[in-house]
């Protein structure tokens, strides 16, 4: 079931959760650069 789903993102900043692919980390800056696959808010 889908009806539930959205397909866009609340503006401002929000807590959520997130389900996704860790593609690089950038241990100098702290920088984690992940492809979402769902968030959970």
């Amino acid at each position: 079931m889908t009806s539930d789903l959205r397909d866009t993102v609340p503006s401002g900043a929000f807590r959520a959760r997130c389900l996704g692919k860790v593609e690089d980390w950038d241990p100098e800056t702290g920088e984690l650069v992940v492809h979402p696959v769902a968030i959970f808010k």
